[in-house]
């Protein structure tokens, strides 16, 4: 399935090549213009730039999974997964996987870019603790990986709600500390923020500036607990949903 998958992406790619060099360009407009007002008002660090890129990698299995069952159940695709072994839910983790190969590649040139063009010296982008990063990031994606499925399941009963998948993205930008520090939120947002998949792991990217470190502190402890609890919340309801629909309810019905 890996390899059957990972050509289908590129014969994608290729297909909507034209697209997604428009998606391309309006990605560095939106994140060039969003890090220019953030670091204007006084916010400027490589902590902030690395949490939007961060935020935009880690919400990327929100966002494909509920595309991709969207597109699935238009084409036809969906219900003709379901004539072979493999698994829905596995299906959707491995595309997602490819666009997170491709997605990491365009990644790592668009924050040296924007690293380079807003000011940051070289050695200063090299000797961030990148090897801390990743652990955040894997286990960031757990959480997210739970939640793209979650959602994606409820898709399958309730067809309209693919809306959601970017409402969900953007008030994480706002209210996780991405753009915005948490201790400059209103009271009452930063106790909503506590509870948001994508906090804890900016909050620990803002310590690792200040010269933090991930071993020993309790917020790592959440962080893992946090994503178990999306990651296995989400492949219930995935495999809930999933159930629900095969006996007649939402994609499968006639």
């Amino acid at each position: 399935m890996m390899q059957a998958e990972a050509l289908r992406f590129i014969s994608e790619f290729r297909f909507y090549f034209t697209s997604h060099l428009g998606q391309l360009a309006t990605r560095i407009i939106f994140l060039g213009g969003l890090l220019w007002v953030v670091f204007s008002s006084g916010e400027k660090s490589l902590a902030t730039l690395i949490a939007v890129l961060f935020w935009q990698y880690a919400t990327l299995p929100l966002s494909r999974m509920t595309v991709d069952l969207w597109e699935d159940s238009y084409t036809g695709a969906f219900e003709q997964t379901y004539i072979h072994v493999t698994s829905y839910a596995w299906l959707l983790t491995v595309r997602s996987f490819w666009h997170f190969v491709y997605q990491t590649a365009l990644g790592i040139v668009l924050f040296f870019l924007f690293g380079l063009a807003f000011g940051f010296p070289w050695q200063t982008l090299k000797a961030f603790p990148w090897a801390d990063v990743l652990i955040l990031l894997i286990l960031t994606l757990v959480g997210f990986w739970g939640i793209g499925l979650g959602v994606a399941g409820l898709l399958m009963i309730y067809r309209r709600g693919i809306d959601l998948a970017d409402l969900a993205e953007y008030i994480l930008l706002f209210l996780a500390g991405v753009v915005i520090p948490l201790e400059k939120l209103p009271s009452f947002l930063q106790a909503v923020a506590l509870f948001l998949p994508l906090t804890l792991a900016v909050s620990l990217l803002r310590s690792l500036q200040e010269g933090g470190v991930l071993l020993g502190d309790p917020r790592m402890m959440w962080l893992v607990l946090q994503s178990l609890i999306f990651a296995v919340g989400g492949l219930v309801v995935f495999h809930w949903a999933e159930s629900k629909a095969r006996k007649g309810r939402g994609f499968f019905q006639g």
